[in-house]
């Protein structure tokens, strides 16, 4: 007669338990670097970047990870507070728009009387200037095509073909 086996349950042997206060004292101690705090100690890296983060020891990944957390926490709280340098820069950009566009218009419109109290021949002296004049105008204020529209542009100089034999 064969007696059944008994169900035997392997319990898995219980962690170490890491005294925190002296891992946090090692990781300190050896520059705040993980894989040399780590042979020191003999407590396993991965156990080390838990325990700093649920700790919140002093290191370059948890300061980054609580910078991130008080943004967004800042941005839900007053989405008007500027918490990069590029958002700033991009809020001052906004503010300052309607005044540079008034004050660009200003002055195409000083140039444009300026140019009509021209005669043909100062015209045609000053005609690269007024060509970047109108270009700016036309980019600021949208007029003309499509300012994102792909283009070609071609400056054809206008000539006889006596004027293009050789002397």
């Amino acid at each position: 007669m064969t007696r059944p086996k008994e169900k035997t349950t392997r319990k898995k042997p219980s962690p170490i338990k890491w005294d925190h206060d002296a891992l946090e004292a090692a990781f300190y101690a050896n520059g705040h670097d993980f894989l040399l705090t780590s042979e020191i100690t003999g407590c396993p890296k991965n156990t080390l970047y838990q325990v700093s983060k649920r700790k919140k020891w002093k290191s370059a990944g948890n300061a980054q990870r609580q910078l991130i957390e008080a943004r967004n926490t800042l941005k839900e709280l007053q989405p008007e507070v500027v918490t990069s340098s590029a958002e700033s820069v991009a809020k001052s950009i906004d503010h300052h728009k309607e005044t540079f566009l008034a004050g660009m218009s200003s002055g195409l419109s000083r140039a444009a009387s300026v140019v009509s109290s021209m005669d043909g021949s100062e015209v045609v002296e000053n005609s690269r200037k007024i060509h970047d004049l109108i270009q700016s105008g036309s980019k600021l204020f949208g007029i003309g095509i499509d300012s994102n529209a792909p283009g070609l542009t071609l400056n054809v100089l206008s000539l006889s073909a006596d004027q293009l034999r050789p002397l």
